[in-house]
Formats: C-alpha cells, structure tokens, sequence
C-alpha cells in the first residue's frame, strides 16, 4: 500500500513537471508578440509623425532677393515715348508658406515679384504696388517691401562717337602700329534723357596680343560717361551692336630694283644696271616678307646696247604696299656680257 503512494506520488511529479513548461513557453510567447506590437506601433507613430511633419501646409522659409520685374514698359514706350530711368534693380525679400516638402523643392526662380507701368503717361518719381506671385498650392506671408519708387522719363535719341578708349598689345620696335580705321564712326542712343545726357561716347576695348600683322577686330560698344564710367540701363539701345576696327600695322624695306628677262638665254649675255637700285617700300609686315626685288625693265631678244629712262609708274607692287619716296624717273643701262 505504501509503495503504491509512493508511485502515485512520484507520477505525479512527473506529469507537473512539462506542465510548468508549457506555461513559461506560452508567458515568453505571449511577451514577446506584445513586445512586437508595441515595436509596430512605435515604428507606426514615427511614420505618422515624420508625414505629418513632412505635409504640413503651415512650413515656412524665406527666399531673398527676388528681382522685381517691371511690367508693361512696352506699352508705356509705345503710348507715353517713355521709359524707366531707375528702379529696374529693385529686389525683395519674402517668406512664403505651403507643405514642407513642395516648400522645400521651391526655388526662387518660380516666385515672381512685379509692378506696372503700362497705365503711367507722366514723367516723374512713383511709388507703386509690388505683386508677389508664388505658384499654385503656396502662400505669400510677409515681404519686406510691398511698393517700390520708379523715375520715369521721356525717350529720345543722339548721336555720340565711338572711341577705343583701351587698346593693349605687344609689338615689335621695327614694326609701326597705324591709326585704326573703324566701321562706323558714331552710333545712334535711344532711351530716357537725363540718361542720355550722361553719355559722353560708345567706348570699345581691344587686348590684341603679340601683334605681327595687321588685323581686324570687332567689338560690342559699351556706352560711357566724361570720367570713363559705363553707362548701364536696360532702356537705352544703340542702333549698332558691333562695330569693326581694322588695325594697321606696317615697317619700312629695302627693294632692289632688277630687270626682268623675256628668255633665260638672254641672261647669260645682256646685263642692266638700275639707278636707283633701290627703293623703300612700306606695308604689312607679311607682305613685305615675300618681297626682295621687283622688276623694272625687261630684256627681250631685240634689245640693244644703251641707257634708257623709264618711269615711276613701272614699279609694280602688291596691293597694300607702297613707296616710301617715288624716284622721279628710273635709269637703265643695259650692257653686253659677251660676243
């Protein structure tokens, strides 16, 4: 009977034993897919949170310098022959709101700040409204300026005269730099007057280098004051945009002075002197260098012993090369070498 107890006893131990088990399994289980929602729901909030933060429609920022354009200047020219003396370069600051994530995609380019002066028709200063237009979905909150002043002044036109007011280069001492010829000698202005009046002349500046020939360059004028100061309004045109200057350059040569032979037979009988046997010659320095002698007579098979009197003009140059003192007459004596 005591050992049945015992057993009973000892089986009963055995069978609790896995139950204690099974119930911590089941604690740790349930703990753990607490833990997990609780980690999804964390994780789940952040997500919220980082959207709702991200799509706010309240964000802020703040875009400077935005050019404010003027509108209607061609109508104002057309209907009043005026124009804008100053206040193109006016500039403005302004916050604009929206939801943070097209805010911050936003530049500054797309935001565009304006006045109008299609309805002006007197000369004069004026304070007008400023007009901020962001794109769709955004909205203007503050500016910095919401008016601008404008001048404003009648159109007219003069003439002025191109100048280069700036001419560098580098050439040698045996070379001579010419006074440089330019396409157009004065330049029509257009735009307000009082800016007109400041405009002493159309100036143009050249850097030519090393300069070895003579050369031609063309440049855009730039309009400039009595001290050299540049004239800027976006309202005063110049009837030319380009102006051509060509620079010449030129040096000094000794040409001799040769006869010519109709047959190169005749050359190993027949000689000439040349009186002058030379002449100075001035032009480009590139022409010049392809250039020793030039023929002033020429032998044939009829000629004859004597001396002979010929004129300036025989002397046959390139175009662009010319002498320098024109002998009055050229002497040539012609002489037999042999039998």
């Amino acid at each position: 009977m005591r050992k049945t107890k015992k057993n009973q006893a000892e089986s009963a131990r055995e069978y609790a034993v896995p139950n204690v088990v099974v119930a911590q399994e089941q604690t740790e289980r349930k703990q753990r897919h607490i833990l997990a929602k609780l980690l999804c729901l964390i994780a789940a909030t952040c997500v919220w949170m980082y959207v709702m933060n991200l799509e706010s429609i309240n964000y802020e920022r703040t875009f400077s310098q935005i050019p404010v354009m003027i509108d209607g200047v061609t109508r104002l020219n057309a209907d009043s022959n005026m124009s804008v003396i100053s206040g193109y370069d006016n500039t403005v600051d302004v916050i604009i709101s929206g939801k943070k994530s097209d805010v911050q995609k936003l530049t500054a380019e797309e935001i565009r700040a304006s006045v109008d002066v299609s309805t002006m028709n007197t000369a004069g200063k004026f304070t007008v409204s400023v007009q901020i237009q962001p794109p769709e979905g955004f909205t203007v909150v503050n500016a910095d300026r919401l008016t601008a002043e404008l001048y404003l002044d009648v159109n007219t036109e003069r003439q002025v005269p191109v100048r280069i007011t700036n001419l560098d280069y580098i050439v040698s001492s045996a070379y001579t730099m010419g006074i440089p010829v330019l396409s157009h000698e004065t330049v029509t202005v257009k735009g307000p007057a009082q800016v007109l009046d400041l405009v002493e002349c159309a100036a143009l500046e050249f850097d030519l280098g090393t300069v070895t020939t003579s050369t031609t360059m063309v440049g855009t004028p730039q309009l400039e004051d009595a001290d050299g100061v540049r004239v800027s309004n976006p309202y005063v045109r110049c009837d030319i945009n380009e102006i051509t200057v060509e620079i010449p350059v030129t040096m000094t040569k000794e040409i001799r002075l040769v006869a010519s032979y109709k047959v190169p037979e005749l050359k190993s009988n027949w000689m000439a002197e040349i009186r002058p046997a030379t002449v100075t010659v001035i032009g480009d320095p590139m022409l010049l260098a392809q250039l020793e002698e030039i023929a002033v007579y020429e032998i044939s098979s009829s000629v004859s012993v004597g001396e002979y009197v010929v004129g300036a003009g025989v002397i046959d140059l390139p175009r662009g090369v010319d002498v320098v003192n024109v002998p009055s007459g050229i002497t040539v004596i012609v002489r037999k070498i042999s039998g």
